[in-house]
């Protein structure tokens, strides 16, 4: 997931578009504007070809919508996502940018670059842009090691924005009793996000910061720059925001599964009881206190991502 649940390998349900469409509109408001403007600065126009520009996860194109008229240059685009109804969905920017654009649609599944390097080397030759939105979380320490040497060998700058951190936090005026449940909430959340969602152990909220890490050894003049997502009902984000805590007690749910197996199996082994009743009947409670809360406009959601910018210490 990134923010509530994404998957790219093969028998996982595909991520529905109507969540796409739910969070574009935050998505742009929340993007780093400055980091933009750099990467613009950086991206030299070419007299004898288009600017190359992957995007990887890229969904229904929203990365797509949201860049290309913000670079005033030739581009030509290629999007690539493992669910074909999405990439049937892609649509360009309403407003173009004064300057040809092409775009691409191609079926990819990126887990295939982790069992296959050479293949990701070979996507990510004479590009001179690799970017996504809303992804990283998904991947694992050896997949972002991989991305990291494809780029430095495309000599390609590198723009992952709005990834989520692992953090969240509801906000109200007053004192608020739900605060230990959202902290237990939380923690499930961020171990449902490490697991394996066909590209290895995922690294959750901890993949752009080791994304830039990889890249800085690598010799990128790496930035991060926090982008986070701030809902509140009368500002006309209710269906995002029930959405997201929807998505997080379903992860909670499922993760609180995992481990209540886990602790049932060891009180079988030691002959021991426990109730196995508890988790459920808390977690429903939050959910429903906590949906109820923001639809009412009680509480505002603030909701963690961070923008990397990273481009090579020397253009090829």
């Amino acid at each position: 997931m990134s923010d509530v649940k994404r998957h790219h390998n093969r028998d996982a349900k595909p991520f529905a578009s109507d969540w796409l469409s739910l969070r574009e509109a935050a998505d742009a408001r929340a993007r780093s504007s400055a980091l933009t403007a750099r990467l613009k600065d950086w991206l030299p126009p070419r007299s004898h070809r288009p600017l190359a520009i992957i995007d990887l996860g890229c969904g229904t194109g929203s990365n797509l919508r949201y860049l290309a008229p913000r670079l005033p240059f030739s581009q030509r685009w290629r999007l690539l996502d493992n669910d074909p109804e999405l990439l049937a969905r892609v649509t360009p920017p309403d407003d173009p940018p004064n300057a040809p654009l092409e775009w691409r649609c191609h079926q990819e599944d990126l887990a295939r670059w982790l069992r296959a390097p050479d293949s990701m080397h070979d996507a990510l030759k004479d590009c001179d842009l690799v970017s996504g939105t809303a992804l990283l979380d998904l991947f694992s320490a050896n997949w972002l090691e991989t991305l990291a040497e494809g780029c430095v060998d495309a000599g390609a700058a590198v723009l992952m924005t709005l990834s989520v951190d692992g953090d969240w936090r509801f906000v109200s005026d007053g004192p608020d009793d739900l605060v230990v449940h959202d902290a237990r909430v939380l923690a499930l959340f961020r171990d449902h996000q490490r697991r394996d969602k066909g590209l290895g152990p995922a690294l959750g909220g901890e993949a752009p910061t080791f994304l830039a890490r990889c890249l800085e050894r690598r010799g990128y003049r790496v930035e991060l720059a926090a982008s986070p997502w701030r809902l509140a009902t009368e500002a006309g984000d209710e269906a995002l925001g029930i959405a997201l805590i929807d998505g997080w007690y379903q992860a909670a749910v499922e993760q609180a599964a995992v481990e209540q197996a886990a602790v049932e199996q060891a009180a079988m082994e030691q002959a021991a009881s426990i109730n196995s009743g508890s988790t459920s009947a808390w977690l429903k409670d939050w959910w429903l206190w906590r949906r109820m809360q923001f639809r009412e406009g009680l509480v505002t959601l603030e909701v963690g991502h961070l923008d990397l910018l990273a481009l090579p210490g020397e253009r090829s």
